[in-house]
Parts: C-alpha cells; sequence; structure tokens
C-alpha cells in the first residue's frame, strides 16, 4: 500500500478507535449501511447496522466513562479498489483508584472500511482476543471469551440476543468453548468477506468495460466532430485545430511549416447542372484522388473546408517543397476527366495556391491561410 495511503487509512482508524473510546455518539455516523460484524462477547453475529447501533448505545449506556485502548501492533492492506482491510492489536486499559492505570488483555481489533460517497465506512467490525491468557489482566485460562468485557465490569451483550434468539438457546458458555473460536460465526464472516471481494471483483471488471465503451464512445464523437462525412476528411474544425497545434509547434521549434489550397472553379453550376448526388460523387472521387498524393512523411492534414474547397497542412515544408505538390493538385484534377459543360474546356478544373512561412513569435495562422489564398491561379 502507498505511504500517503498507509497514513490516510491510519488515521481513519484512529479516529473510529478515538470516538468508540470517547463513547462519542459520532461514531454512529462511521458505518456502512451494508454492516455486519461480531459483537463484542464474540457470540453474535449481527447483519444489520441498526442492530448493532442499537447495540452500541447500549455499550454506551453501560460504560459512559471513557476506555483505555493502547494500540500494539497495526496493519492495513488493500482487498479491493476501496476495501480496505484493518487490523490491530490493542492492549485495553482502565484506571484503577490507587493503582493508576491498569494493564489489562490484549485485544484484536479488525475493520473492513469502504469508501463510500468519499467518506471511508465501517463495513464490517469485530474485536476479539486473540489467545486466552494474553495480556496482564485476569484473562487466563479457562476464561471465557468475553471476559475482558467482565473485567471492565460490563455486562454480557447475550443478554439481549442480537441474533434473534433467547439467551437459553444459546445454551451455556464452558471453558471448552471459551477457548475455540465460534466456527458458525467465523464462517459465516469469512463467507460474507469472500462475497463482497466478489462482489468488487465483478464491479471492478464492468467498470473497466463500462470506461472503456464510454472512451470508445468518446473517441468516436470527437472523431465525428472533426471529420467530414462526405469525404471522410477533416473537416473545417479538424483543420482549425491542426493548424493551430502544427503553428505553436513550428514558432517552438523555429521551423516551417506549408499549406496548399484547392478551390475547384464553377462549381455552384456544376452541382446545378448535374445534380447534388453527381456533385457528392465528384467530390468523393476528387478526395481520394487528393490523398493518394498526400507525403509521408512528414506527417500531413487533408481537409474539406467548403464545398468546392480542399486544403492540405505539410509542418516542416517550406513553401519551395509545397510547389511540386500543388503543381500534382492541379494536374489530378484534370487528369480525373470529370466534365463540366460550364466550363471553356468541358472539363472540371480548379486553382490552386500555395505558401510557406517560418512563422516568428507574433505572426497568426491566418497570415499562412491568407497568402495561399492569395497564390490560388487556375
Amino acid at each position: 500500500m502507498p505511504a500517503d495511503r498507509l497514513q490516510l487509512i491510519r488515521a481513519v482508524f484512529e479516529r473510529h478507535l478515538a470516538l468508540y473510546c470517547e463513547r462519542d455518539g459520532r461514531f454512529a455516523a462511521c458505518f456502512s449501511p451494508d454492516f455486519s460484524g461480531l459483537t463484542p462477547d464474540g457470540e453474535h453475529y449481527v447483519r444489520e447496522r441498526d442492530a448493532w447501533l442499537e447495540a452500541l448505545l447500549d455499550d454506551y449506556a453501560q460504560v459512559p466513562g471513557p476506555l483505555g485502548m493502547q494500540v500494539l501492533d497495526w496493519h492495513a492492506q488493500d482487498i479491493a479498489p476501496g476495501l480496505c482491510l484493518v487490523t490491530a492489536l490493542c492492549r485495553v486499559q482502565r484506571t484503577q483508584y490507587g493503582q493508576g492505570v491498569v494493564a489489562g488483555p490484549l485485544l484484536r481489533w479488525v475493520q473492513v472500511l469502504r469508501l463510500e460517497d468519499g467518506d471511508w465506512k465501517i463495513l464490517h467490525h469485530s474485536a476479539s482476543v486473540p489467545t486466552a491468557g494474553s495480556g496482564g489482566g485476569p484473562v487466563g485460562a479457562g476464561a471465557p471469551r468475553h471476559a475482558w468485557l467482565q473485567w471492565l465490569q460490563w455486562p454480557r451483550w447475550s443478554q439481549k440476543d442480537l441474533s434473534g434468539r433467547s439467551s437459553a438457546d444459546t445454551g451455556p458458555n464452558t471453558a471448552d468453548s471459551a477457548l475455540t473460536p465460534n466456527p458458525l460465526d467465523a464462517s459465516a464472516a469469512w463467507a460474507e468477506l469472500a462475497a463482497l471481494q466478489a462482489r468488487y471483483s465483478a464491479l471492478q471488471t464492468q467498470h473497466a468495460a463500462t470506461v472503456q465503451a464510454l472512451t470508445y464512445a468518446q473517441d468516436s464523437l470527437q472523431k465525428a466532430h472533426h471529420t467530414d462525412t462526405l469525404t471522410g476528411l477533416a473537416n473545417h474544425l479538424g483543420f482549425d485545430e491542426t493548424l493551430i497545434a502544427l503553428w505553436s509547434q513550428a514558432q517552438r521549434n523555429a521551423t516551417p511549416i506549408a499549406l496548399v489550397i484547392l478551390q475547384l472553379a464553377d462549381w455552384p453550376a456544376y452541382r446545378q447542372h448535374y445534380g447534388q448526388l453527381a456533385a457528392d460523387r465528384c467530390l468523393q472521387t476528387l478526395a481520394q484522388a487528393l490523398q493518394t498524393l498526400t507525403p509521408t512523411p512528414p506527417p500531413a492534414t487533408l481537409a474539406r473546408l467548403a464545398d468546392d474547397r480542399f486544403a492540405l497542412l505539410l509542418p516542416h515544408t517550406t513553401a519551395d517543397q509545397a510547389a511540386p505538390i500543388a503543381q500534382q493538385w492541379q494536374t489530378a484534377v484534370l487528369a480525373l476527366g470529370i466534365a463540366h459543360d460550364g466550363t471553356p474546356g468541358k472539363l472540371l478544373h480548379a486553382a490552386v495556391g500555395f505558401a510557406g512561412m517560418e512563422p516568428g513569435r507574433d505572426d497568426a495562422p491566418a497570415a499562412l491561410v491568407r497568402a495561399a489564398d492569395a497564390a490560388l491561379r487556375v
């Protein structure tokens, strides 16, 4: 566990322990709605938060004064995202007249903490004496499991059976039974913890799949937002964002950047004469032809800026290096041999312009676009 997280969990644990020892009513707010746990006498496994809180209030009423609890050892372990197991070995203490603080038995304090709405809540809690005879108090061989409670002069919680059974049904506490944990309670606790781990593992898998699906949807939406639906090229928004990014890069690195612009001649007349479907097919054919002429490397960005206007961004490229590409574009349009009766040559043709710059610190990207526009010629 990372050091910062370990420190956080330690602070949460110490706060819970302090609230409990101080008999603070705010301790009730530290329990998860899904809480389960063992009562301090170790005899009853509580599966409802309300039942536990009722027992906690009885506890406070029976022993209203502060308790002493010395933490001897402490360990925390991540068992799932947002789920942490805390185990502590504590020494129960009390103040006795004429003797000061008297050390009592050792106590194992176990909590399962779960992160809920930004706050760590107690999902499971139990406290038990780890071995008979441990500690400097009166807990010795043959002592019942709840002897540490009796040592603090607490009445047994089994007088109010939290499992719904009468005290007669539970049977007497013998010395032999006191030396071994209750197998039903222990197995139920571990089974529930295993179920929690399985559920969180399933939730983790589901969360990962959801994140992946959302990431894919977000990427698809972002791509669609920056893509021309007819040709599959970058649209005007995609072109603008790419130009700004490449321009900033060229300014930082003092490298050139070039732009080639193509504008179809008499395009409105073509669309009006041949119809929208023919115009769309013409634009798709042209886009495919221009893609075959796009150099790599360097990584160039081909975009459709408007109905009849295409552009090619060329980083690390001078105007002289962009000139042959502009000539190839112009030749490629004529080579398509697309009929256009509205033009003198009866074929679709285009004006092409290009420009290159090494942008200075105060130059704006629009300067490159203006320069390429000004160079447009048939």
